[in-house]
């Protein structure tokens, strides 16, 4: 498995959010912190891409750290106070990490000469960085209240449930992406290897 890919199943894991209740407990079947996981160390590999891949790992580690925190938060009912603030620390990582893969990838692609992708590498990046807002600020307020200003009474869950949608399409979107820029790479890399056979047969 390449480090490339080995990092695009880390982001896989953020964008899947699939939690099960066991009594008291609440499980996430795919943790996010595996995923914060896989991206680190993938990004450990991919280095000589790009001095961005350090900044990603920084940040890597912070989200990890805090994704943990907000699994013992939610699990021991901590004040909505501190999982709010946990939220927003980690969407503040993941954005920041997310845009130093970006800026890694135009390093990368811009040295291997791949261009096709870097408006959409972008914009999907944007998409995800304001869906990802969205939700965590819709996480640290009052949500009702917020309602009851504009007369939308009752459309809470509605509300979450279609950012939410938003939200896993964009990330899917940012995901297809990176796998995208993953083929051109591999495929640029195949081109070059075939050119130095072919040298080295004259």
């Amino acid at each position: 498995m390449s480090d490339f890919l080995k990092m695009i199943i880390g982001f896989l894991f953020l964008v899947f959010n699939v939690q099960v209740k066991l009594g008291s407990i609440t499980l996430d079947i795919i943790p996010d912190f595996i995923g914060y996981g896989l991206i680190f160390l993938a990004a450990k590999e991919m280095l000589d891409w790009s001095p961005c891949f350090k900044k990603t790992r920084k940040h890597a580690v912070i989200a990890l750290v805090i994704s943990i925190g907000r699994v013992i938060a939610l699990n021991r009912n901590l004040a909505f106070t501190v999982q709010g603030t946990l939220l927003g620390i980690e969407t503040i990582a993941y954005i920041y990490l997310s845009y130093y893969v970006m800026e890694g990838l135009y390093v990368k692609n811009k040295t291997d000469k791949i261009y096709e992708l870097n408006s959409q590498l972008r914009g999907a990046w944007i998409a995800v960085a304001v869906a990802r807002f969205i939700y965590c600020f819709l996480g640290l307020t009052d949500l009702e209240s917020l309602t009851a200003e504009f007369g939308m009474e009752g459309l809470e869950s509605t509300i979450l449930i279609l950012v939410s949608v938003v939200a896993f399409v964009v990330e899917a979107f940012f995901v297809l992406t990176l796998n995208q820029n993953r083929m051109l790479i591999e495929e640029k890399n195949k081109a070059e290897q075939k050119k130095e056979i072919r040298k080295a047969e004259k």
